[in-house]
């Protein structure tokens, strides 16, 4: 049950001061119970040394009566209770006993160490007695520090009288400043409450006699009013933030078709890219045009990927993806997998295999094409994270019955993924590194499309991964048995990558295709642009081949390096007229390496006129200024051809004598 406010100040008001004084007292009590043992112990100290300063004698001659004589001069000491002289040989031989304390001959008789145990209060102080160097035997006196304790409680007896007494005048006070304040605070809850409940926004708070409070009512009466005023319009906001949220949705609706839409139609085209490249491909054709022909096939296979991910995800967004249920041969897919990947493997110096478990069927049901496509992805992603070891991709059964599933793993010795990482590796458009420097590209849809298309053929997919060591990713599918016809027996064809457009460039980037001159293709117009030296930093393998071959025709046979890191370190010990920049780049991006090498131009004077070029495949808005604020000169979008080239390197240049002087 809830308290009012005012009993609730009052109490603890009084726990507040009743809290400090006792705070306060024990602090007194504390110091001035030790400050009374600490008095007491000093004088009956410096008694004890003159004490055992007159017994020396009576030891010397061994005289207990003597001793006893000196011991009874402790009678008028009422805080010693017991005294004791010993021998050097421990032999006991006077003792002092208060004759008011009567527990002492009870003790004495008995165990004198229980005397200690029952009476904490009791301290013993010993003293030598000595004469001449030798040691004749010492002094043992008891004392009660029941004076100082007697003072404690006198103190304490007073202390709690005053903690009531202030108590109750807290407590007083604090109820009077109640009923003072709280009463008018009461109130406007009250009011609060009305207004709440019945939604009378025209009700007023009336004045009170105290500022604050006349204040507060003023402060609530005003925001009374805006509410008011702002209660008429609520319902017509609420109108158009719905007619707004319903605005969004067909904008999002609209969006997810057009990409579809827009997928789709640029699918179809780069299908035929790929099928006329592959008939000119049988063509007689010299060993540059076939590079020049592999090369256009890697880069248009590569955006078909980004393409088909696109178009699933749209597909998976919009609920369009259906999924089959036919029958089809594992080890015809595994054998396709194998040999779609050795190539690429090989290129890398990887260890490619792929393995089978017992108990596994051959022809099964289920999305052959889906099923691949998943695959295709993990095993993708395992060559291209992983730069030394091996990749393995390993089909097995699991569970029996009803539960039987078919696994695949996927097991690599890559980079593997940090452990923040690994919750949002699922998500869409989610990339482990999203800097300038990241070494791997990708879309980010990979795994979030492999994940719902596992969800809607019924399986699941997982991972296990340690950051330095690899991953291991596992699909887990209910792919049950086909059930053959006894009459007919079927054939497993090794289609493998027949009709698969990635095949042939795929074997051939592994081969390796020698380049050949380009640079005899320079025409009279490019002369000027001869004895330029550039500097090219970019890390995709197709784009450097590709701009070099575009400078051979220019006549200009270009520094090539993969990263940043390589550009500053090349810059610092060649000379150079102009450097191309790519952006993003492994290791250390476009953007580091130029303010880098403007520190060397600055502080080491090497190639000072140099003109830096940034290149990248950002086209937004604020993308050009953002590298010119870091330092480049200009700024180029690609994909850059011959001609356009060929007019801003004659432009940003101006011949003397037919030799180039840069600007």
């Amino acid at each position: 049950m809830t308290k009012p406010l005012s009993q609730r100040m009052s109490l603890q008001t009084v726990a507040v001061a009743s809290l400090v004084l006792l705070v306060v007292l024990a602090i007194s009590l504390t110091l001035t119970l030790r400050a009374a043992l600490n008095e007491t112990r000093e004088l009956k100290v410096v008694q004890t040394q003159v004490l055992a300063s007159n017994l020396t004698a009576a030891l010397a001659f061994g005289d207990a009566e003597a001793s006893a004589d000196v011991l009874g001069t402790l009678e008028n000491d009422g805080d010693t209770v017991w005294a004791r002289t010993f021998l050097a040989d421990g032999k006991l031989l006077a003792e002092y006993r208060s004759a008011s304390e009567t527990y002492v001959d009870d003790f004495a008789s008995q165990n004198p160490e229980l005397l200690l145990a029952l009476r904490p209060r009791i301290q013993i102080l010993t003293e030598g007695i000595n004469w001449r160097g030798e040691e004749l035997g010492w002094l043992e006196v008891w004392i009660d520090n029941r004076t100082a304790y007697n003072l404690g409680r006198t103190v304490l007896l007073i202390a709690l009288i005053a903690v009531l007494l202030g108590s109750l005048l807290a407590y007083g006070l604090a109820s009077r400043l109640g009923t003072l304040v709280l009463q008018p605070v009461s109130k406007l809850t009250d009011l609060m409450h009305e207004i709440a409940s019945r939604e009378d926004y025209t009700r007023r708070f009336r004045a009170s006699d105290i500022s604050e409070i006349q204040a507060l009512g003023e402060t609530f009466n005003n925001m009374l009013s805006v509410v008011e005023d702002r209660d008429v319009s609520l319902h017509q906001v609420i109108a158009q933030l719905e007619e707004a949220r319903d605005a969004a949705q067909r904008a999002a609706d609209s969006k997810t078709m057009f990409l579809a839409n827009m997928s789709h139609e640029i699918r179809t085209p780069m299908n035929g890219v790929l099928g006329i490249v592959s008939l000119l491909k049988e063509t007689g054709l010299d060993e540059r045009q076939h590079l020049y022909f592999d090369t256009i096939e890697r880069s248009a296979n590569d955006l078909l990927v980004v393409i088909d991910d696109i178009l699933d995800f749209t597909k998976l967004e919009a609920g369009e993806l259906k999924i089959r249920r036919q029958a089809f041969s594992l080890n015809e897919t595994m054998r396709t997998l194998e040999t779609f990947f050795t190539g690429p493997a090989i290129e890398k110096g990887l260890k490619f295999s792929v393995s089978k478990g017992e108990g596994l069927e051959n022809f099964v049901r289920g999305d052959p094409g889906r099923i691949r496509q998943i695959l295709l992805n993990l095993v993708g992603n395992a060559i291209k994270f992983t730069e030394v070891g091996r990749v393995n991709l390993h089909v097995e059964a699991t569970g029996s019955g009803e539960f039987k599933r078919t696994r695949f793993s996927v097991t690599d010795t890559g980079i593997g993924i940090p452990e923040d990482k690994q919750p949002g590796i699922f998500s869409a458009f989610f990339q482990v590194d999203f800097t300038h420097t990241r070494e791997y590209g990708g879309t980010g849809l990979g795994l979030a499309i492999c994940r719902q298309l596992a969800n809607l053929m019924g399986g699941e997919i997982q991972f296990s991964s340690t950051e330095g060591e690899g991953s291991c990713f596992w699909l887990e599918l209910p792919l049950p048995a086909e059930i053959l016809n006894p009459f007919s027996a079927p054939t497993e064809t090794k289609s493998a990558a027949i009709g698969n457009p990635f095949e042939l460039a795929t074997t051939k980037a592994a081969q390796g295709t020698p380049p050949s001159g380009a640079e005899s293709r320079a025409d009279d117009r490019s002369l000027p642009l001869r004895n330029l030296r550039i500097l090219v930093a970019e890390d995709s393998d197709i784009n450097q081949f590709i701009i070099k071959e575009l400078l051979a025709t220019l006549g200009i046979k270009p520094k090539i390096v993969g990263n940043g890191e390589e550009a500053v370190a090349v810059f610092s010990q060649q000379t150079f007229d102009l450097v191309f920049m790519d952006i993003q780049m492994p290791v250390m991006d476009g953007h580091e390496a130029t303010r880098r090498i403007r520190e060397i131009q600055g502080t080491q004077g090497v190639n000072p006129d140099c003109y830096i070029v940034g290149l990248s495949a950002h086209a937004m808005a604020g993308d050009r200024e953002k590298s010119l604020e870091l330092g480049m000169d200009d700024y180029m979008t690609k994909p850059i051809d011959r001609d356009r080239l060929q007019k801003y390197l004659l432009s940003i240049t101006k011949s003397v004598s037919a030799h180039p002087m840069w600007r």
